[in-house]
């Protein structure tokens, strides 16, 4: 008599825990061959896998089972069994093993979350047991190919301790830990050793000059070398030590390669003097396999906008040699924050020229800017037409040159005229004018009596007003001329012209006495002559 009973672990013995098996043939083989033959005793194990065969007479036995298909013998045959009178042979027990399976999965981890729900499977991947945990696929070590799906599964396996593994291939990032070893029993079916990959990811980009900064690459938008790229890990808008950072090549291109999954923030570390004019790329979440491209980033150099403000002495518009700058006037920028194209913001900054008269605005941003100047009393802008400079910055420029030409507000203007026909007007200017005549501002001491200095044979005597404040002559052409400054300050003040022989003065009698207030221009003040030779041939 004896069991039968199934070998979980496959090692030929009857451990505590392994069941008996029913029902299974027990024989005697009486003609040892292995086979039940017609006539062999023979008996049907119970519930229990016990069996018994009963009866027996003299002679030597060899006991066998009848094999069940799938399944393994794992202990030997028993020795033949010489039987003795009346003594009963117990334990002659018979272990069978089923053979397991382990099966699973090779997925496509879209996400990197080793999840695998909704990741599709990846075929014509190596899947094997790696009998010696070395991680190799050595030779000798059972193999399979995942199909469609990525499945795999290894069939017919003894019971015993397996470890699974799979063969890596290139840019590819395995996602699932590796398989804990795994306990194959008797007829145990092992599922879902699966196995996660994530196929690594480019992120690529151009760091350009944007030259209009606006953001966007346009033609002529040209790559910048040597500037830093990274993947700003914490998210915190500096490039740490430790982030992963590239440097632009001769385009301005840069790439990333051989990334994992997870959400990458591309950053750049902005050099100074240049302004970052693209938004930051969103975050970027890796997709298995998905490069990431035309992730640009676009800065502008800041700029410059400068110039003189000078003395347009001769009133042209222009500065010409000669023309001296002038110190302290103040030069206002207003940027035009309402996109509108008209100077109607406010001011940005302001700053005083100095250094003979020159200005200077740095480190300008993109957009369109004005530069105007508070023009001081008692000037008058010459210069530029409109009374402000329109810049629209170009990356990098430098725009110079942007004058401010003033000439002072005249005081006391007036011309000088050849009145031909005596009548102390000039006709509504039809009388020529005179052409280097001297005129002469006195400042008047307080009587209103003109007293200026006097010369007499080569000794000057002085007057209470005496000598001139101010001298002008008179324009070639137009007999014009400009004396003195509206800023005089508030007070009386003599106009005369220098006489000349031969010409007798019509207009006025004398010199003007002006009671001028300061800031307020003094015109009309002509001065008409007549030709002495004229007079001698009036009928």
């Amino acid at each position: 008599s004896g069991q039968k009973f199934n070998d979980l672990n496959a090692d030929g013995v009857k451990n505590g825990g392994e069941p008996g098996l029913s029902p299974w043939t027990i024989f005697a083989d009486l003609n040892n061959n292995g086979t039940l033959d017609g006539g062999e005793p023979s008996a049907v194990t119970n519930a229990a896998g016990n069996y018994s065969l009963t009866g027996l007479g003299p002679g030597n036995y060899q006991i066998r089972e009848v094999q069940q298909s799938g399944w393994t013998q794992s202990t030997a045959n028993p020795a033949p069994i010489a039987a003795a009178s009346g003594t009963n042979v117990a334990n002659i027990d018979f272990g069978n093993f089923q053979s397991g399976t382990i099966s699973g999965r090779k997925f496509n981890d879209m996400n990197g979350d080793a999840s695998g729900a909704g990741d599709p499977g990846l075929m014509n991947w190596t899947i094997f047991t790696d009998a010696d945990n070395d991680g190799v696929s050595d030779v000798g070590e059972t193999s399979v190919t995942t199909g469609a799906g990525g499945a795999y599964s290894f069939p017919n396996l003894a019971p015993g301790n397996y470890i699974i593994r799979e063969v890596q291939q290139s840019n590819w990032i395995r996602t699932t830990a590796n398989p804990a070893p795994i306990a194959v029993t008797s007829g145990a079916t092992i599922n879902n050793v699966d196995f996660g990959n994530f196929r690594t990811i480019d992120i690529s980009g151009q760091k350009y000059n944007d030259m209009d900064g606006n953001g966007t690459k346009d033609g002529g938008d040209g790559g910048l070398q040597s500037w830093t790229i990274f993947l700003d890990a914490n998210n915190n808008g500096v490039f740490d030590v430790g982030e992963t950072n590239v440097a632009t090549d001769p385009l301005g291109n840069y790439s990333f390669t051989g990334l994992g999954p997870g959400t990458y923030n591309v950053r750049e570390v902005v050099q100074t003097g240049w302004t970052q004019t693209s938004t930051n790329p969103a975050p970027i979440n890796a997709a298995s396999g998905s490069n990431a491209t035309n992730v640009d980033f676009g800065n502008f150099q800041n700029f410059t906008i400068s110039g003189t403000k000078f003395h347009d002495a001769n009133n042209s518009g222009t500065r010409d040699p000669g023309e001296p700058g002038i110190d302290n006037v103040t030069i206002q920028l207003v940027r035009d924050a309402n996109n509108n194209g008209v100077n109607d913001d406010a001011v940005l900054n302001s700053m005083m020229t100095a250094g003979g008269g020159l200005y200077s605005f740095t480190g300008l941003t993109p957009g369109r800017y004005f530069v105007q100047e508070i023009v001081p009393p008692g000037n008058i802008q010459t210069a530029p037409v409109g009374g402000f400079h329109t810049i629209v910055g170009q990356s990098g420029a430098t725009f110079g040159n942007r004058d401010f030409g003033n000439t002072q507000t005249p005081g006391f203007t007036g011309r000088k005229f050849n009145d031909v026909n005596g009548d102390a007007t000039d006709n509504g200017g039809a009388d020529p004018g005179l052409g280097g005549w001297i005129i002469e501002m006195y400042q008047d001491d307080g009587d209103g009596m003109f007293e200026p200095n006097v010369m007499i044979g080569g000794i000057t005597l002085n007057g209470d007003d005496g000598a001139p404040i101010a001298t002008a002559v008179t324009q070639p052409g137009t007999g014009n001329y400009v004396l003195g400054s509206a800023n005089l300050p508030t007070g009386s003040y003599f106009v005369r012209e220098v006489q000349r022989q031969g010409w007798h003065q019509t207009t006025p009698g004398s010199e003007y006495l002006i009671s001028h207030v300061m800031g307020t221009p003094n015109a009309g003040l002509d001065f008409g002559n007549m030709n002495c030779t004229d007079i001698l041939s009036v009928p």
